[in-house]
């Protein structure tokens, strides 16, 4: 027996021993003993019941239960909701191990083609491959797939590096990812807003650049590649901190009887909820930030033990963590020397995070976060996202795992909790009928300047729009984001008579046309991605009509960057007369002609209320200001923008 074993059977004899004593006082006490006792006996088998050891694996990084780190399904034995709940989020899928229950896509053999190779993505049995076509007469290498990244939008696959090189359980990425919502494969690039002079064959290596973040208790040991992990995907001690101290003192009884009834926080074990703001929120930041190791000696460790942060420590005593406040810091300069792409692909002008994942960093500019009322609640991740629903939440599973928000935290509730002032004079402050998208708090402080997972995302920096902003970064405001159909002019116009912002200097074409149609034919790639998600927002297109967002929708069907492509067709296909059309976003040129031919005939024959206006470049008669099109088309920002999700 196991030196648990002989602990859990001495509390059980221990535990009886006083139950005796007190049955002679109250006969329930002696039953609530033996039951607690018979639960402890259980919990110690379910414990013990944990699959064979994986050292014979020998293809893949594996998990090993050592470092302080016990398993999710440890946890379970004493909190079955706790981990129901996690089990049914997408951090639990952000790695797992190939197998039919976790693989999502099509492995039929169909070939596919990526930059003049082909493939297939094949399944024999239980087991999947992919394998590359050689040569006329077929040779092939074929490779399993032996770990999956993502499910929730999209599904990533993992092989073993090339046979002989001695890199023992490193991974290389597929060339391909498997899109759920589309049921296709596309080239793995394609799934980033990459530059087309970047699209080569991916370069990724799991044991490098994802164990970080895509596994718990990460040991990437890169000097033999003999990488292991405390578990795959965001599991428990992510965000509890490892768990053995806590399993062990918990063995006994009645000191789990004692905590239960206690108040006082359990110090062998970090629950965020008990942390101050700052600390709760960079449990979540470990992750969901931009960030570099805070010292040579840091980023060692990260390559071979792992991070040295743990839940509850002071995060910048291991990561420096970027954001706009320290944009001219050492840190960031050093960054940028080594890299020159660093800032561009990470960051509007003026500090603040464009990608996805880093939802921390913007948090960090947010005056919510830092400079709350101490009297109040201040703002953190767990203000308005959980991860645990309670026992009585209305949501479906899959509906809850979506964004993780609390109850009521789609709606104003989650500002109107602290700015209590706006719940009886909102209208006066949106100046937006209550109820409306208008008068929704997101949607003027979190607008979709954010961009990711092949759609924009809200930023993470609460702010309020600024026409100056715009014209200083680039970066959309929300009221144009929404009214797509108005100028930069009208914004300014809006924001003066309303709060007070002063209004900029604006040249003719910020005056005369719409500040959409500027940043979707002049901006660079990300504006451009906005854009084409923003035609296709269903409160843009209540807000600005529908019909003449075909044409400009259109035209990123011819766009030089996959991502933007992708995005426009998806919008395209949400505006009138237009579903049906078809288009391959990764296909030849001369087979997307057709989608734009397609669309052309769509605005021809629609037949329902015309939107017209110079603002739109559409004339009563609906004909299109052609010369101004193209004079703004021939001005777009051609830089390489590879935006680092």
């Amino acid at each position: 027996m196991s030196v648990e074993g002989i602990q859990f059977v001495v509390a059980f004899i221990g535990t009886i021993c006083v139950a005796v004593f007190l049955a002679r006082r109250a006969k329930w006490s002696l039953v609530l003993a033996v039951v607690g006792a018979m639960v402890s006996i259980w919990q110690l088998e379910s414990r013990q019941a944990r699959p064979p050891a994986e050292e014979k694996v020998i293809n893949r990084p594996i998990v090993v239960q050592d470092d302080q780190y016990v398993s999710s399904k440890t946890c379970q034995a004493c909190h079955p909701a706790h981990y129901e709940t996690w089990y049914n989020s997408y951090h639990r899928t952000m790695t797992q191990v190939a197998t039919p229950d976790t693989v999502i896509g099509d492995f039929n053999g169909d070939e596919l083609t990526f930059l003049q190779r082909k493939y297939r993505m094949t399944r024999e049995g239980d087991q999947f491959f992919l394998e590359t076509v050689r040569g006329v007469g077929g040779r092939s290498d074929k490779r399993p797939i032996v770990m999956t990244t993502g499910f929730h939008h999209m599904q990533a696959y993992w092989t073993p590096a090339a046979a002989g090189q001695g890199r023992g359980r490193e991974l290389s990425l597929a060339p391909f990812v498997y899109l759920r919502e589309d049921k296709r494969w596309i080239p793995e690039p394609s799934s980033f807003l990459r530059s087309p002079h970047h699209l080569t064959e991916p370069q990724s290596v799991w044991n490098y650049s994802c164990q970080a973040c895509h596994a718990t208790g990460s040991q990437p040991r890169v000097a033999t590649m003999d990488t292991r992990v405390g578990e795959l995907g965001i599991a428990c001690e992510a965000c509890h901190g490892p768990a053995e101290e806590h399993v062990r003192a918990n063995q006994d009884p009645l000191q789990r009887y004692r905590s239960h009834a206690s108040d006082e926080p359990d110090p062998t074990i970090v629950n965020p909820a008990r942390l101050d703001t700052r600390r709760a929120s960079e449990v979540c930041g470990q992750c969901h930030s931009i960030s570099h190791p805070a010292s040579a000696a840091e980023d060692r460790a990260l390559m071979e033990r792992g991070a040295t942060y743990r839940p509850g420590d002071v995060l910048a005593d291991s990561m420096v963590t970027f954001h706009a406040a320290n944009r001219n810091g050492p840190e960031m300069n050093k960054a940028i020397a080594e890299t020159p792409s660093f800032f561009i692909n990470r960051f509007w002008p003026d500090g603040m995070v464009r990608v996805s994942g880093r939802e921390y960093s913007g948090l960090l500019d947010t005056p919510c976060f830092n400079h709350g009322d101490p009297e109040k609640e201040r703002l953190s991740c767990i203000h308005c996202h959980q991860m645990h629903p309670p026992a009585d939440e209305a949501r479906s599973h899959s509906e809850w795992a979506n964004d993780q928000l609390g109850r009521g935290m789609e709606t104003n509730e989650a500002c109107l909790r602290c700015h209590t002032e706006l719940r009886t004079g909102l209208e006066e402050h949106t100046h937006h009928p209550a109820g409306s998208t208008g008068s929704l708090c997101y949607n003027c402080h979190m607008p979709y300047t954010t961009y990711g997972l092949l759609k924009a995302i809200r930023s993470h920096t609460i702010d309020s729009p600024s026409v100056t902003a715009s014209i200083e970064t680039g970066r959309p405001n929300a009221c144009n984001q929404c009214h797509l159909d108005k100028t930069l002019a009208w914004t300014a116009e809006h924001l003066d008579e309303w709060y007070g912002a002063p209004k900029p200097t604006l040249n003719a074409d910020q005056q005369s046309i719409a500040a959409s149609l500027l940043w979707s034919l002049t901006g660079d790639a990300g504006q451009r991605a906005l854009m084409a998600w923003s035609m296709g927002w269903s409160a843009a297109q209540a807000a600005s009509g529908r019909d003449w967002l075909i044409i400009y929708a259109a035209l990123f069907l011819e766009d030089p960057y996959d991502a933007v492509r992708y995005i426009g067709y998806r919008s395209l296909r949400r505006l009138p007369r237009c579903s049906d059309i078809e288009y391959d976003f990764t296909g030849p040129k001369s087979a997307r002609a057709a989608a734009l031919n397609a669309a052309a005939t769509a605005w021809r024959e629609y037949r329902g209320p015309r939107s017209t206006g110079s603002a739109i470049l559409i004339d009563e008669s609906g004909r299109v200001n052609q010369e101004i099109v193209q004079r703004l088309r021939a001005q777009r920002n051609d830089r390489r923008i590879d935006l680092q999700e």
